[in-house]
């Protein structure tokens, strides 16, 4: 496990004259985001998703900039094709950090990490990619750094992996302004919930899903764990495969983001799917980043996409006045701009139900048994979809 501590870690950047940065955060890196916050050395771009930050960086070196990205081996997938048909083939050396989620074993209540916790290398390895796990010392680090240099001078795009927390005091938090909103996370949870009852419920990745689980665990709620930036997809294929039940998605500003254009096939669909935006301008989860959604106007996007209707509101009250359009049939777009920070969401629902028991456990609710008897196919009946707990 990394002892260098983020202080060290940007200190170690300027050696190799690395001021400009993009990724997508991790908490393993929270530490280091603060410092990059307050060190007028750097410049940091947060992005959507990892690929786009690949891509962004690339561009920067292009442009004359050296630069590099942070992020975390949850995201490997993004990264693959500006990669592999980007990097590799223009050699363009971009230089990726990357944390080490579920490496070398992932933790029991963090099953979406196994996979790539175990694949990270060997992927890397079939690539061809030069990959470098980060020392223990400053020394170590300085080392390995010439080395990584040296294959980058030859065209050749370069991973280090990150493969613990980075320690560093906890910087003093900034003083939150008057006008920010104060409808929490849990409160948007519980008044859609309220007015939309009887809906099939799927919550994106974080917080939200463990708020939706402390409130109340059913069979009507999927909580997604990883797959950030998915929620609504699934949430649409549902839908459509549905018409006789209302899906409700609850999403971040962050995951939705993360993949916007799914935002272009829900709305060429337009199934009877409301989709929830809880808005606080962070990656709560992973320290309180900003994301770029300040500069997003989600309820425009959505109008532009196809949804039916689009509503931005700040308050239970407005949320409430809003009803009729939540009910409405169709897509709606839900925008709620909620406080940056919330009380503290509780655990995963891994923690009590496995993931592949909570998905069959939600098919057989929603399928109810009306298509026992389909003669083909998997999704006619969940025990089709495997065993729990198989391969």
């Amino acid at each position: 496990m990394p002892v260098i501590t983020a202080s060290e870690f940007l200190d170690l950047l300027e050696q190799i004259g690395c001021r400009h940065l993009s990724g997508v955060p991790c908490s393993f890196l929270s530490r280091l985001y603060e410092r990059l916050d307050a060190d007028e050395r750097y410049t940091y771009v947060p992005a959507a998703n990892e690929g786009t930050a690949f891509a962004l960086v690339a561009g920067m070196m292009l442009g004359g900039t050296e630069s590099a990205l942070l992020v975390q081996n949850s995201g490997l997938g993004n990264l693959v094709n500006p990669l592999t048909s980007l990097a590799m083939p223009y050699r363009l050396p971009v230089l990726t950090f990357m944390t080490m989620r579920g490496w070398p074993a992932a933790d029991p209540e963090e099953p979406q990490h196994e996979v790539m916790g175990r694949a990270t290398v060997p992927l890397l390895a079939e690539l061809g990619v030069p990959h470098h796990v980060l020392p223990e010392t400053v020394e170590g680090a300085r080392e390995m750094l010439a080395r990584v240099q040296e294959e980058r001078r030859a065209g050749w795009p370069s991973f280090v992996l990150v493969p613990g927390r980075i320690p560093g005091e906890r910087l003093s938090a900034a003083v939150s302004p008057a006008t920010e909103p104060e409808f929490t996370r849990g409160e948007a949870i519980a008044e859609l919930r309220r007015l939309l009852p009887d809906s099939l419920w799927v919550s994106t990745t974080g917080y939200i899903s463990r708020d939706l689980f402390q409130q109340g665990d059913a069979a009507e709620n999927l909580y997604l764990q990883g797959s950030m930036g998915h929620a609504s997809a699934v949430a649409a294929g549902i839908a459509l495969s549905r018409p006789d039940h209302r899906v409700v998605v609850i999403d971040g500003d962050g995951s939705a983001l993360m993949h916007l254009g799914a935002m272009s096939t829900v709305g060429r669909i337009s199934p009877n799917l409301v989709h929830a935006v809880l808005d606080n301008g962070t990656y709560e989860s992973t320290g309180g980043q900003a994301t770029t959604a300040a500069s997003t106007a989600f309820t425009e996007i959505a109008t532009a996409c196809g949804y039916r209707r689009a509503i931005s509101v700040g308050t239970a009250e407005e949320l409430r006045a809003a009803a009729r359009v939540l009910q409405a049939p169709g897509s709606v777009l839900a925008h709620l701009r909620i406080a940056p920070r919330s009380p503290a969401a509780g655990s995963r629902a891994s923690g009590s139900v496995s993931v592949d028991q909570l998905a069959r456990r939600f098919a057989a609710h929603v399928q109810g048994g009306q298509h026992a008897e389909a003669p083909e196919g998997l999704a006619g009946n969940p025990v089709r979809l495997g065993p729990v707990g198989g391969r």
